[in-house]
């Protein structure tokens, strides 16, 4: 038969036990308050209530609308060149390398991985460039039509 390992007990923070036990008395008298109608006139307001549906819902579009941004990202295909033509990297729109190319007459003095950065660096930067423009167009037509 195995010998049985004794554990060590670990003790709970007594700080943690305090301040959990201070935030659930918090959150319960918050709700004994609300079912007991004591809370303030505009907390129990309907508009209040509409104005969070409504808050969430447009949170909703943006994330929709933001999920149909980054599918056309991903087939937008950006190049970038090196060693006069001889090497090229392409990246999508969201600067994911999606392609690399290398002349068959490419006569490369030195490191290529050299070339294939400097490459990518400027298929990155026209990406990215493209990216942050797209972004900004749709926060700007989302939120121009919020209300403030």
């Amino acid at each position: 038969m195995a010998p049985i390992k004794a554990r060590r007990r670990q003790h709970a923070n007594p700080l943690l036990l305090a301040a959990a036990a201070a935030l659930a008395a918090t959150a319960l008298s918050s709700l004994a308050a609300a079912f007991a109608g004591q809370l303030p006139r505009s907390a129990r307001s309907p508009r209040v209530g509409r104005q969070a549906i409504e808050l969430s819902d447009q949170w909703s579009v943006m994330g929709k609308k933001a999920q149909e941004l980054e599918q056309l990202l991903d087939t937008l295909v950006f190049n970038g060149t090196a060693a006069d033509g001889g090497v090229v990297v392409e990246v999508n729109g969201r600067q994911k390398p999606v392609g690399l190319k290398l002349a068959d007459s490419l006569d490369i003095d030195g490191d290529v991985g050299k070339h294939i950065q400097e490459a990518y660096a400027q298929a990155e930067a026209q990406s990215l460039e493209e990216m942050t423009h797209m972004l900004q167009e749709l926060y700007a037509t989302h939120f121009k039509d919020q209300p403030v």
